[in-house]
This record gives structure tokens, sequence and C-alpha cells, in this order.
């Protein structure tokens, strides 16, 4: 579960960190466009409405159907590389290859958006991370 994002927006380098009050992380809408929404759902956060708390989304629960009252729409969230802690606290950045991008997911209720990473188990042979990040290639 990435606990940090890099990418670009408006032509600028930009971090991204969960941790952070008014976290956004970049939407690439389906006509091209990208936009910024706030990342999940902090403890802290004063919100409207009753967002999921945390900034990610396991795969298992988007098709279990746990999401589907915060009218989840899938997305992509085009980074250049994100941030990972294993399991003994340490942090790790990670590029991510040209053509790819982190899965999201948004989700609403009324007029408020959110946007959720989406993550995978990780298998038996690699559990120094809880969860990972889903990658998805770009569709030309």
């Amino acid at each position: 579960m990435p606990i940090g994002v890099i990418y670009r927006f408006d032509q600028k380098e930009c971090a991204c960190r969960f941790c952070l009050p008014g976290a956004r992380l970049p939407v690439l809408t389906r006509d091209g466009e990208m936009q910024l929404l706030l990342w999940g759902r902090r403890r802290l956060d004063a919100c409207h409405g009753d967002f999921p708390f945390g900034g990610w989304a396991r795969l298992h629960n988007i098709q279990g159907g746990r999401w589907n009252r915060f009218s989840p729409v899938p997305v992509k969230i085009p980074a250049q590389a994100f941030f990972e802690q294993d399991v003994s606290g340490q942090e790790h950045r990670f590029p991510v290859t040209e053509g790819q991008y982190l899965q999201g997911l948004v989700s609403r209720i009324g007029r408020e958006q959110r946007v959720y990473v989406v993550t995978l188990e990780t298998s038996l042979d690699d559990m120094c991370f809880e969860r990972w990040p889903r990658l998805v290639a770009s569709v030309t």
C-alpha cells in the first residue's frame, strides 16, 4: 500500500504522502485530462459523508461488492514512482515503468469524491510488504 507517490502535474514534479492532511493524487480521466483528487480519508479529516478510512482499496473487496455503495469508478493514477513501507517499517522507493499506472478507485458521496489506490495481497514468497499497488498498462 503506497504511503507516498511521486507524479508530474502542470509540468512540475510533485511528491505526495498519504499521512499529510489534504494529500491529493492525480487521476487520468477518460477524456485524457488530469484532475487532482483528495487521497482517501484520514481519521482526523473533517469530511462530509462516510468515506472509508485509509487511502487504499483491496481488489478482492472491490470485486466482492464492499465498495458498491460508494459508486466506485476505476481510474488510472499517473505516477513516476511510489513509496512502500515494509513490515519492519523501512521505506522503499519503486519506479513505475513508462506506460503503466497505479490503479485507482474514485468513490463518490453526493458531490464529494475521493481517490483510493487499489491494492493486491502479496504472495507468500514476498511477505515483506502487507499489500502491493495494482499496476495497469495503458491501452492504445
